[in-house]
């Protein structure tokens, strides 16, 4: 994925997708973070055009925020 494109799903849907993860962590630290981390998985794939960005991003920060419950668990163990 090209940073400009990388860039234009940035801009477009950033502000939602917070909005989706603070719904899910009430901790906006937390969203912060794991917003970062959504966009960082998504920068190292190679991907070609996505039909539906808006829906492929919220499964995205989904698994991001799954992956994080399960580190907490682990970490609370």
């Amino acid at each position: 994925m090209t940073s400009r494109q990388l860039e234009s799903l940035y801009d477009a849907h950033a502000q939602s997708l917070f909005a989706f993860l603070l719904h899910l962590t009430r901790c906006e630290e937390t969203t912060r973070d794991l917003l970062q981390e959504a966009f960082l998985r998504l920068s190292r794939r190679t991907l070609p055009p996505l039909l539906k960005p808006r829906s492929y991003l919220l499964r995205l920060a989904h698994h991001v925020w799954i992956d994080h419950l399960r580190r907490e668990t682990s970490r609370a163990r």
